[in-house]
């Protein structure tokens, strides 16, 4: 079966590309900055926004979802995810205390407009770490030039296999050099359904290895509610232009875990979490003598409220408890740069940013009240020459984290001696450039390739963290004496596109040095009860894990191809696909949290109207993904390969799905209805990726429908 898929994948790729440009439900864009070129793709038909950031933006190719049920998802760009993947906010560095497997960025795709995939000279502006790959995600716009006062947009969505409602809201409006944009959403979801299969739910500590979950049907525990606000005013004037937006973003959810008993297994609150944010941004640009100058400053709060096995609906009554964690970080950042008008063909800026990050421990024990300051210089260039395009620039940073010897802190330097007067403060400066090529092969067809160097300071978390850690089973110790990482990426990617078809094949190597990595300590299973109390054990049968930081070198090599063919006037098929491996060199064996290989396929046709209903489509998708390893030490969940329920490793599946919708006008307002039903057959998997493969299956049969209205 697999030397099939494979030989199929092959005539895919070699002939079937394909270009389609279904009719556009949600407004968010993709816009890949690869090398000196962007590359646009609508997510048409955006039933993804239903769910989270990462479900949003999984149908991008070299995008995947390291998921937690139906609420949280974080995205994995070519291998790298939470604090390796930078998500930027209207091109700010976002904080979302992104060092666990199940932390949820903060982001409401609802009120989103573009995701830019960022990669190669352009990513210096940002960040070190942008060189080798990025998410820009820009929020709802100020249109200035509105053909009418006002214009907006409702959303009414709900799915069935977590009960989940979804409203939201639009607005922009526009007068006389002045603009406005708001937005409201709110989500709410009960727990989600898996397949019901038989389950280990006899299970006894000490049995030999069973692979059946030890929960079906209701998975309990896995609800969430979220609530989020944008309110943005600006005004544009010939020379000049000032914007301030303010969001909220407000989430409150349960995640899933497992207690032993003498009499066997049963599913707990791991931890409950009330996790909250905001963010004031304020951006002006000027224009000088054919010059731009811009200028921004950025405010930042995200505060986390977690406990061990409590729901989040009952938080407030552990509040004063010595270990009810409460984390507060608060981030500032300003940017100046300037883009130079065209000097012998050059076009580009240099700039200079900065920011100050402060990190509170308010009650708990998982990671120390902490600052981290940065700042750094960059410059930009591109230029058109006669037969290709290039694009080059290059970046310094300066940072410096902190942790003091402060009362607050007495549990990392005093109770478990994580760092002393020696290493509680950590300095780092060092460089990262890249270059781009864009090369036209003729009018249909182009390459495009990239070479940069970028580097990662260590976290406030990874370098000085000592606690137990609700959301993930595990009790975690940071390494003072980290070094900062450093990479090596390359990539080489061919695009063509025509009337009719559209394809891209890239293959790309990420060579990185001081590879950082939570890693399972072999001696020391632990048990932490609700208190956050650990307890060192060698029962290999128990779901908790010490884990410690390491550093060793690594490397990440990959393919990704995706291309679409316009077969006949409204019908258009495509197929995408996606292969890599993460492997750690220093010890000889595979990285973690990698996803596994996949092919997809999709058939996509649309009709002609009939019984009111405009623009009507009918699209059938498959993906295949191929069977997984777990990757020894390194993976977060290795435990469940020896218990007798669950798995760490996972074998291969089809899902499928089926998705119709289109539009009504009534009384000269369109109404968009989108219609899909994912996982067709209720088919019983496990992806690699999913945090709840150790006891649980993946969403079962789900239906979900979204209605838009355009006023």
């Amino acid at each position: 079966m697999k030397k099939i898929l494979l030989f199929l994948s092959v005539l895919n790729i070699l002939a079937t590309t394909a270009y389609a440009d279904p009719e556009e439900l949600q407004s968010i864009q993709v816009v890949e900055q690869n090398s000196s070129t962007q590359i646009k793709q609508t997510l048409g038909h955006s039933q993804q926004v239903l769910g989270s950031l990462a479900d949003t933006l999984e149908s991008i190719p070299g995008i995947n979802n390291l998921a937690t049920g139906a609420g949280a998802g974080k995205p994995v760009l070519r291998g790298d995810t939470g604090i390796r993947l930078p998500l930027l906010s209207n091109g700010r560095v976002t904080e979302y205390q992104a060092e666990g497997t199940r932390h949820n960025p903060n982001v409401e795709p609802l009120l989103m407009e573009k995701a830019i995939i960022i990669r190669g000279p352009k990513g210096l502006k940002y960040s070190s770490q942008s060189v080798k790959s990025a998410i820009n995600l820009q929020s709802l716009s100020i249109d200035y030039d509105l053909h009418k006062s006002y214009t907006g947009k409702v959303f009414l969505g709900g799915a069935s296999s977590n009960s989940q409602a979804t409203l939201g809201v639009q607005l922009k409006s526009a007068y006389e050099g002045f603009g406005l944009v708001a937005g409201a959403v709110k989500r709410q979801a009960g727990n989600f359904y898996a397949p019901d299969v038989k389950t280990a739910k006899n299970a006894m500590p000490g049995q030999p290895k069973n692979s059946r979950p030890l929960f079906s049907g209701e998975i309990p525990y896995t609800d969430f509610i979220s609530e989020s606000a944008l309110l943005g005013l600006g005004y544009q004037a010939d020379t000049w232009e000032i914007s301030l937006k303010h969001s909220l973003w407000h989430t409150k959810q349960n995640f899933l875990g497992v207690k032993k008993y003498q009499q066997g297994f049963s599913p707990i609150v791991s931890a409950g979490q009330d996790l909250q944010n905001t963010e004031t941004q304020v951006d002006g640009e000027f224009f000088i003598n054919n010059w731009a100058i811009k200028a921004g400053l950025s405010q930042l709060s995200n505060q986390r409220k977690a406990m061990h096995g409590v729901s989040y609906k009952n938080l407030n009554q552990f509040k004063h408890d010595e270990e009810f964690l409460n984390l507060l970080v608060k981030r500032n950042e300003y940017k100046a740069s300037a883009e130079h008008p065209m000097w012998n063909g050059w076009e580009g800026e240099f700039g200079v940013s900065g920011f100050n990050k402060n990190q509170e421990l308010i009650s708990g024990h998982l990671s120390p009240s902490a600052d981290k300051v940065g700042k750094g210089l960059y410059f930009i260039e591109d230029k058109k020459f006669s037969n290709f395009e290039l694009a080059l620039g290059a970046r310094y940073d300066w940072k410096t984290i902190t942790a003091p010897l402060s009362h607050e802190n007495t549990h990392f330097w005093y109770d478990n001696s994580v760092y002393d007067a020696s290493n509680n403060k950590q300095s780092f400066a060092d460089w990262s450039a890249a270059l781009g090529i864009t090369y036209p092969i003729n009018k249909k067809g182009k390459i495009t390739a990239n070479l940069g160097r970028s580097f990662r300071t260590p976290s406030i978390f990874e370098l000085y963290a000592a606690g137990s850690h609700g959301g993930v089973q595990a009790f975690q110790v940071g390494n003072p004496n980290l070094k900062a990482e450093t990479s090596i990426n390359s990539e080489l990617a061919f695009h063509w596109n025509n009337t009719h078809t559209s394809s891209r094949l890239a293959v790309y190597s990420n060579q990185i040095t001081n590879y950082i990595g939570l890693e399972n300590d072999t001696g020391a299973n632990v048990w932490c009860n609700h208190d956050g109390d650990c307890i060192a054990t060698m029962d290999s049968n128990h779901p908790y894990r010490r884990m410690i930081n390491i550093q060793t070198n690594a490397a990440i090599n990959g393919v990704e191809w995706n291309g679409e063919w316009q077969v006949f006037p409204h019908g258009q098929i495509g197929s995408d696909a996606e292969w890599l491996i993460g492997y750690d060199k220093g010890r000889n064996q595979d990285l973690a949290l990698m996803p596994a290989p996949k092919i997809g396929w999709f058939v996509n046709y649309q009709a002609e109207p009939f019984f009111g209903l405009k623009s009507p489509f009918l699209k059938l998708s498959t993906a295949y993904r191929f069977e997984k390893k777990s990757a020894g030490l390194h993976e977060p969940f290795i435990q469940f390969d020896k218990t007798p329920f669950g798995t760490a490793s996972t074998d291969d599946y089809w899902l499928w799905s089926l998705q119709s919708g289109g539009y009504f006008e009534i009384n000269k307002t369109q109404v968009n209805i989108d219609f899909k039903i994912e996982n067709l057959f209720n088919t019983a998997y496990r992806d690699f990726l999913d945090t709840y493969k150790g006891y649980a299956l993946g969403q079962g049969r789900n239906f979900k429908l979204l209605l838009k209205t355009t006023f």
